[in-house]
């Protein structure tokens, strides 16, 4: 029985007297499998490459809007205008305002509920804009942080709730005046009152929270 080595000489031999089409058919029959692992391997390496040298955005904040219902119009001009005010370069950075509202769709407001769940765990989610009556909500179920530490002196339109504790804490800020909120279009507000700020629990780009805050009261 011949050797490894004599089986691709033999091969080799066979290869090199087949002409055109019959030497690539032989050479396809033979070794496809080792050719197309080829391809995959060369295709893995070229994008594991690509991101090295070109790493994809990351998100420098991500907002959860429970407030209501928005045409995408204003969540564009919304998030375009607060990463134009935290100097946010769009190469490296991302800045993303996520509609969690209720539509009245059970399958979809299932998966909203899903996805919000998911996303706070992994602590996904920075920020939250919503009604009195959800940030308040939030609060009890120890969603959310006291952020008077976060507010610059002088801050009004503080939302004090309780806690699961019974303590109560400022848990949201209003951003009714917001200049961002003012110039970007198709904001609705009057069906849902005031909206209010507030920040997750296990939120971690506090840096970029707090600076967001800032410039959301203004």
């Amino acid at each position: 029985m011949p050797s490894r080595k004599e089986q691709l000489k033999n091969d080799w031999e066979t290869i090199k007297s087949l002409k055109g089409r019959k030497r690539w058919d032989h050479i396809w029959e033979y070794y496809r499998i080792i050719i197309i692992g080829f391809v995959i391997f060369l295709l893995i390496m070229g994008s594991v490459i690509y991101n090295i040298v070109n790493p994809p955005p990351a998100p420098a904040l991500i907002i959860a809007w429970t407030y209501g219902f928005q045409l995408p119009e204003f969540y564009d001009a919304f998030t375009e205008e607060l990463a134009d005010r935290l100097l946010l370069d769009p190469k490296k950075y991302t800045l993303e305002a996520l509609p969690f509202f209720t539509t009245g769709d059970a399958q979809l407001d299932m998966a909203n509920i899903q996805r919000f769940a998911a996303m706070i765990t992994i602590g996904d989610l920075d920020i939250v804009v919503g009604t009195q009556e959800s940030i308040e909500t939030y609060a009890y179920q120890e969603l959310l942080i006291d952020i008077q530490s976060l507010l610059p002196a002088g801050a009004e339109g503080l939302l004090w709730a309780e806690g699961v504790d019974g303590i109560s804490s400022v848990y949201g800020v209003s951003i009714l005046n917001s200049q961002i909120l003012e110039n970007a279009d198709f904001f609705y507000f009057d069906e849902w009152g005031t909206p209010y700020l507030g920040v997750f629990v296990n939120a971690s780009r506090m840096e970029n929270i707090k600076k967001a805050i800032e410039i959301l009261l203004n």
